[in-house]
């Protein structure tokens, strides 16, 4: 028998899994593959604390992520710019968002093979940053595996929000800010929350996962948020924001790159004006292109009541502006896993 291909997956956090979950269920269903996952979340090299403690993955196998640099694989993949797989005979860098703050553009992507390009947007930005030539053999058009399931009909709206006491019927809204003590949660969160939650609306709160790191935040949003989950809002502690995304009519977010996944359903968003973030990401980030044109910009909690409730009542507002969005920065919507998974069969020499 042929010795098995070997794949190491690394993360940093849950929703790094998320990136790569629908590769990782469609390639360990081939005996042919070995996969093992390693991480470094939350201060802790084992990986037992992410992807058994969190994810609740259990038969699966695990590398301490100490040891991670020292074994032998075929093929290592990772959503993180770390190089965890340092004697991987092939490197593959998937992107976990595609954001307008500018972080994934650098250098640091020479480390890798191949680059899991999520649109025509990032590979023109690598290009015109002179980072990648137009030809560069690393580039891979794949597009965001992880958001395929807004098409192939997995998602029940009905399904996601009765298991949590929320009628269906209600319009839905999900707040959900980028990580940084910069960002919307530090300035208006709590107040917005307790503010949205006398809308007679459902409110789906969904905060980034390094929020909750203590390791990096001066303040326990655990607890902060645990006295605002009544009525119709809920805390969603899920590391996958995509079910949420999916039942939610419409986004309040400020920098976060979720607001341009969210456009591939083209619902309304409201983006919150966070001028900290935007003073903390002056040298990178890029408004002039897309940046927040496919929605509404606010400052104040009076003025995103008021665009919320404008966008509840003309959702098809900057439509036209999402819809052109989303073209130019997803490629192969609803079928990124399979261009990704035919990629990784070409890399490891296997028949699909």
């Amino acid at each position: 028998m042929d010795k098995k291909k070997k794949i190491l997956f690394y993360a940093v956090s849950p929703m790094n899994y998320a990136v790569f979950s629908t590769i990782h269920r469609k390639l360990e269903q081939d005996p042919r593959i070995e996969i093992t996952f390693t991480s470094k979340f939350e201060g802790s090299k084992n990986p037992d604390r992410l992807y058994r403690d969190v994810l609740g993955l259990i038969n699966v196998n695990l590398l301490n992520f100490r040891l991670a640099g020292l074994k032998r694989f075929d093929l290592y993949i990772s959503p993180d710019i770390m190089m965890a797989g340092k004697r991987c005979s092939f490197k593959v860098h998937m992107f976990h968002g595609a954001s307008f703050k500018g972080k994934a553009y650098s250098d640091k992507v020479y480390q890798f093979d191949k680059l899991f390009l999520i649109g025509e947007y990032m590979r023109s930005k690598f290009v015109s940053d002179g980072l990648l030539k137009e030809d560069d053999k690393r580039i891979e058009k794949v597009g965001m595996p992880k958001l395929d399931r807004f098409f192939d009909g997995s998602l029940n709206r009905e399904k996601i929000l009765e298991p949590m006491g929320l009628d269906p019927k209600i319009p839905t809204v999900i707040y959900a800010p980028t990580w940084s003590q910069q960002s919307s949660l530090y300035t208006v969160g709590e107040a917005l929350i307790s503010e949205l939650s006398h809308e007679g609306l459902n409110v789906l709160v969904k905060i980034h996962d390094h929020s909750y790191d203590l390791n990096r935040n001066p303040v326990d949003w655990r607890e902060k948020l645990a006295p605002l989950e009544k009525g119709k809002t809920r805390i969603i502690k899920d590391y996958d924001i995509v079910p949420y995304l999916f039942a939610s009519d419409l986004l309040i977010t400020d920098l976060s790159s979720v607001s341009n996944e969210f456009a591939l359903l083209d619902r309304p968003i409201v983006f919150i004006d966070t001028p900290g973030l935007l003073e903390r990401y002056k040298n990178t980030v890029d408004l002039e292109v897309w940046g927040r044109k496919s929605g509404y910009t606010v400052e104040t909690i009076p003025q995103i009541k008021s665009a919320v409730q404008k966008g509840i009542e003309n959702p098809a507002e900057h439509s036209e502006v999402r819809r052109r969005l989303a073209e130019n920065l997803f490629y192969n919507p609803g079928k990124a896993t399979e261009k990704a998974v035919s990629s990784i069969y070409r890399y490891l020499e296997l028949d699909e």
